[in-house]
């Protein structure tokens, strides 16, 4: 008798991994770019069920169910572009204001980060929302209830999906909708598994999952029973597989031995013996191998309730897209999201005994535990030895994420992790820390590691004595701030004995003399709040992102004093794009503030590029008014600043402002002296009225709102960024698609964008006009073509493209007046450093007049060893003009083909083709043969053109001389 038992642990576990792995490789593409998702959306929802089926059956050997983003994330480390745009639309629907929200509020820009590290962030946010506990009533991502309802046909379910979206924290994006929408059509119909149905999952590997629950059901599954036990001797199989579920032998004994067998592979399972017999004896049944993994699968098909009621499903694809399946591929027996999967094997007491090695311990967090779950890892069941391997891979992986190509990455990983368990606890340790500190020890001795370790000290003290006490940074409780208040009732008499008025920070600092027992004198009070201001200083602006960027730049936190981190963000400076950024903002929120009115905006404006100009100046404004006698006022200010010397401040204030002598807003009057603090203060004023939280709100909706339509960018865009060796965050896929696909090319915006400006109010401000007709006389970058050395050009092209990105940039801050204006500008930045990217791929992107008309020119010289030797010129004029030239250069001979389409454009090409010959021939520095170059239209493939030749042997020097001529042969 041959009877084939599984019962060694290690056979067990592979097996286990294989069928995650197996489940990891047969995903469909997620979102609506998954097979699944078309067949369903092409066949079935046409009534064609017979027809879906039978091509959902042929998929079943090569389907992969809608991928991770662990696994997009490892496909797109080649320069595969679909990839990519796939890894970005997972993105997309799987980010929600929520997380949005609090990359801001940790210092990320979402548009410019990485792919990559941007799905480590999010994915870090959303653990720790689980681990919160956090539940976001009502979210439904501008979509009313009513409006859910009727998309997805019912009152109930909208509900539902409303409520698990939310406590998910899942966006509810039309894709996502649309995507739930297809998946319960599916799941509506499903009823209990027949034996065979269940028969046919079992055997196929199927897991408890809406599509392969309806497959098993659809297909014909449920007639499967009765098959032969295949795992029995051939000539006594039955008879044998009957012994073996009556536990007896031939003769009619015991079968003892066989017993022990099955009882060992079910407890093997991790299951109670009596229970589990049932379901061996099933197997065995059905023929089908009696293994730990086939008892567990079958145990979770068991576990899943038919008909699937609103609440289950929700449930089960909020959980699927967060994974970034579609959710016909939602569980429907763990609908658990993946993230309070993680949190859950942290407290799990399964698994306690388990990491109880300190190293497990310290590796095991819930941003490790996400990415193996993603992976297909079996956390809990894993052997010790492959826990630890795996934890420690995937941590490297996290490390390279946010350092990478860095020997030291791991080390950096750690040092990240330590830095920020740090900052978070700070806050809320006591603030009798910062009477124990003198601003000498903070600066000379104190490190940030220190400060933290003396205070958890003092922290736990209080623990132990199950004493109260005031936080640092936290708001205190409300029965802690009645005993402040009661403790310290005198502060304000002893502030005002000591010559203070009594403000919150003079308050602040005679409670931290208190605590520490302190003398109440002038010398300590102010020796408190200079530290006190410090600490809470360099904690508030120790954000994860520029945590982060500090380790990068090779500053250890840690070990660093506070006043050394205190100078390391004092020399951090903003770069444009924080800047465009941050104006924008300012801008709209004035824009958006009903209260404002037209003068006071224009007030605002102007205390805001005042800011920006004393800063750049170092002071030297105000030291203009102070030499001249007269007082720090603004308009004295802004008279400096408009002076010959600062003449690029545009400010326009007049006496109708209300700015010349005193600022006037909600009853609050700013004026007189302005002393050293000035920036500080005028900082506070723009800050006041620019704070509305419904309208920042409004505007994160909108800058994720553009996000979403990055995803959306076609393949070729992502395809540039890579050639351009750039990143393909959402920032350059919307300037990428910009300038791909708009036929306003870069330039001509820039020309109306210059003309708008002109026109407008800016017009008026002092330099304005000057700097702006520079800007536009940039424009004229035809005349690089005149240069017949190619690496000449290159340099012309380049400090060319240098040159009009700083005056944009100047444009931006000091032209623009709404945040419209900026954003335009932000997006022609973009284009430009794109640009200037792609030159050294040999592309470059040139305007051209034809007539009156600016155009734009896409030159390509193909020097990769594949295609060396070709020329690929696209040139757009209007919406609707297009044209193209693919030329080869192989020795001296010139092939290759002109594409036109409209009767125009044949006749432009066809007398360009004539010139371009004749040119060809009037240089005396070659001897050019050209061949025919014949006009096709779009539509007919390269190859029916003109055949070409297997790569050519012309380097960039004669591929450049080439195009050059056939650029002038168009514009004549």
């Amino acid at each position: 008798m041959r009877i084939t038992f599984q019962t060694q642990e290690t056979e067990k576990q592979d097996n286990l991994r294989n069928i995650q792995q197996n489940k990891a490789g047969q995903r469909e593409k997620a979102g609506k770019q998954s097979g699944a998702a078309q067949a369903y959306n092409a066949v079935f929802m046409a009534g064609q069920e017979d027809n879906w089926l039978q091509g959902a059956s042929n998929m079943q050997g090569n389907r992969g169910k809608g991928k991770s983003l662990v696994e997009l994330q490892q496909e797109a480390g080649n320069s595969d572009a679909g990839v990519r745009q796939d890894y970005m639309t997972v993105m997309a629907n799987t980010m929600s204001e929520t997380d949005f929200a609090k990359l801001e509020e940790e210092g990320f820009d979402f548009g410019s980060m990485d792919p990559e590290e941007a799905v480590n962030i999010v994915d870090k946010i959303k653990a720790e929302l689980a681990r919160s506990g956090r539940h976001i009533a009502g979210y439904t991502d501008d979509l009313d209830m009513d409006t859910l309802a009727a998309a997805l046909g019912s009152d109930t379910l909208a509900r539902a999906v409303s409520d698990s979206f939310a406590s998910a924290d899942v966006p509810m994006t039309q894709e996502n909708i649309s995507e739930v929408k297809r998946a319960w059509d599916m799941a509506s119909q499903l009823e209990t598994p027949t034996d065979g149905a269940t028969h046919y999952m079992i055997d196929n590997q199927a897991e408890p999952e809406i599509w392969d629950f309806y497959l098993a059901q659809s297909s014909g599954a449920e007639t499967m029973t009765g098959a032969a036990p295949r795992y029995y001797a051939e000539d006594i199989q039955g008879y044998y597989a009957q012994s073996a579920i009556s536990g007896t032998d031939k003769g009619g004994a015991t079968n003892t031995s066989m017993q022990e067998q099955i009882d060992k592979i079910i407890a093997s399972a991790g299951l109670e013996v009596a229970e589990g017999r049932e379901n061996a004896n099933w197997l065995m049944e059905q023929g089908l191998p009696l293994t730990a993994e086939n008892l567990l699968r079958l145990q979770e098909l068991q576990q899943v309730s038919f008909p699937v009621t609103e609440e289950v499903f929700a449930e089960a694809a909020a959980s699927a897209i967060l994974e970034g399946k579609s959710p016909i591929h939602a569980s429907l027996a763990d609908t658990r999201n993946i993230y309070e999967k993680a949190e859950a094997l942290l407290n799990s007491e399964d698994i306690a005994a388990r990491i109880h090695l300190e190293e497990i311990r310290l590796r095991m967090t819930a941003e490790v535990n996400v990415k193996l779950l993603k992976s297909g890892f079996s956390i809990d069941t894993a052997p010790m030895e492959e826990l630890l391997a795996a934890l420690k891979q995937v941590e490297n992986e996290l490390a390279q994420s946010y350092f990478p190509r860095d020997a030291q990455a791991l080390e950096k990983y750690d040092l990240y992790r330590q830095t920020s368990q740090t900052v978070a606890e700070i806050p809320g340790l006591p603030i009798q820390m910062v009477g124990r500190w003198s601003v000498d020890d903070l600066s000379d001795d104190g490190t940030l590691a220190q400060f933290h370790r003396e205070g958890k000290a003092l922290q736990e003290t209080y623990d132990r004595a199950q004493e109260s006490y005031e936080a640092l940074m936290t708001a205190p409780r409300r029965d802690m701030g009645d005993s402040v208040r009661k403790a310290f009732a005198n502060v304000d008499a002893i502030l005002e004995d000591l010559g203070y008025t009594a403000s919150e920070e003079n308050q602040r600092a005679v409670r931290i003399l208190g605590y520490n027992r302190m003398e109440m004198t002038v010398e300590n009070i102010e020796r408190v709040k200079q530290t006190d201001e410090q600490v809470r200083s360099v904690i508030s602006q120790m954000t994860p992102a520029a945590t982060l960027k500090m380790i990068r730049d090779g500053v250890n936190p840690l070990e660093s004093s506070f006043e050394e981190l205190e100078n390391y963000f004092a020399s951090q400076t903003q770069d444009y794009e924080e800047s465009a950024e941050s104006y924008s903002r300012f801008l709209y929120q004035l824009e958006q503030n009903k209260d404002i009115t037209p003068a006071e905006r224009e007030a605002y404006v102007g205390i805001y590029r005042l800011i920006r100009q004393i800063e750049k100046s170092d002071g030297a404004a105000v030291g203009a008014v102070v030499n001249t006698g007269a007082e720090l006022q603004f308009a004295n200010l802004l008279s400096a600043v408009r002076s010959g010397k600062f003449r690029h401040m545009d400010v326009k204030v007049t006496d109708e402002t209300g700015l010349m002598q005193e600022l006037v807003r909600g009853g609050n009057s700013i004026s007189g002296q302005i002393n050293e603090n000035l920036a500080k203060l005028a900082k506070e004023i723009v800050t006041e009225v620019s704070s509305d939280e419904e309208i920042e709100a409004q505007y994160r909706k909108m800058e994720l709102e553009q996000i979403r339509q990055a995803a959306e960018t076609e393949p070729d865009c992502f395809a540039l960024l890579t050639r351009g060796g750039l990143s393909a965050n959402a920032d350059n896929l919307l300037a990428a698609q910009a300038l791909l696909k708009d036929f306003a090319n870069p330039y001509r915006k820039l020309r109306e964008k210059a003309a708008e400006l002109k026109t407008g109010e800016a017009a008026d401000y002092m330099g304005a006009e000057e700097e702006l007709h520079s800007m536009e006389e940039l424009h004229s970058m035809e005349e690089l073509l005149s240069i017949e050395d190619e690496p000449d050009f290159v340099r012309g092209y380049q400090d060319t493209l240098n040159e009009i990105k700083d005056a944009v940039e100047q444009s931006t801050l000091e032209n623009a007046d709404t945040s419209v204006d900026v954003k335009e500008l932000q997006l022609i930045h973009k284009q430009l450093t794109i640009m200037t990217a792609m030159s050294d791929a040999k592309e470059y992107i040139l305007p051209m007049y034809i007539g009156e008309e600016l155009g734009r020119v896409h030159l390509t010289l193909v020097k990769d060893a594949q295609e060396k030797g070709t020329i690929s010129i696209q040139m757009d004029w209007s919406e609707d003009a297009h044209m193209e030239a693919h030329l080869q250069v192989s020795g001296k001979k010139i092939t290759g083909f002109l594409v036109g389409n409209t009767e125009e454009e044949v006749t432009k090409l066809t007398k360009a083709a004539d010139i371009f010959h004749e040119l060809l021939k009037e240089d005396s520095s070659a001897n050019w043969e050209q061949d025919e170059l014949p006009v096709v239209s779009r539509t007919v493939s390269a190859q029916k053109a003109a055949p070409a030749e297997q790569g050519g042997t012309a380097d960039t020097t004669e591929l450049y001389q080439v195009a050059r001529m056939f650029l002038r042969a168009i514009k004549e």
